[in-house]
């Protein structure tokens, strides 16, 4: 008896689509689902504009862009230096609070006041920000030469 095969693919449907950036040099490292069915995404900018402004004085920053589930930016944060530093990793818990990895070689500007990042070759920040996007903590990982946590 000659038997049928029916073959389905799933068909995939671009829901929506965001670029983020300003008008320098920007780099999204990480992204990570949030509860409320959005999104927080981090990276380094050059940028002051655009989805960057008001996030930092400095030319170089670690960024946070929280968007909401549709793409629409709910609010932005920045840690600002003057050498590199950038969000390589993020998650959050089921409150909403979000925890990011930063690399940072900079120990002025806003990294002035984390205890262990001034006079540093390369460390770790973590930092805590709760659901609003303010920082509720910081913390540098860091020894006398490299220190490099990346998740």
């Amino acid at each position: 008896m000659p038997t049928s095969v029916v073959s389905r693919t799933a068909a995939t449907y671009i829901v929506w689509r965001k670029t983020v950036g300003g008008s320098a040099g920007d780099m999204l490292y990480s992204v990570t689902a949030t509860p409320d069915g959005g999104f927080v995404m981090g990276g380094k900018s050059f940028s002051s504009d655009a989805d960057l402004k008001d996030i930092g004085s400095q030319k170089i920053k670690a960024f946070f862009i929280k968007s909401d589930a549709n793409g629409n930016i709910q609010w932005r944060q920045g840690l600002s230096g003057t050498k590199h530093s950038a969000v390589v990793d993020l998650t959050s818990n089921s409150s909403g609070d979000i925890y990011g990895t930063i690399e940072c070689v900079c120990g002025d500007g806003e990294y002035a006041s984390i205890e262990g990042t001034k006079n540093a070759k390369r460390t770790t920040v973590v930092a805590k920000l709760n659901s609003a996007g303010q920082i509720a903590w910081a913390q540098c990982f860091r020894d006398s030469g490299r220190t490099e946590l990346f998740s």
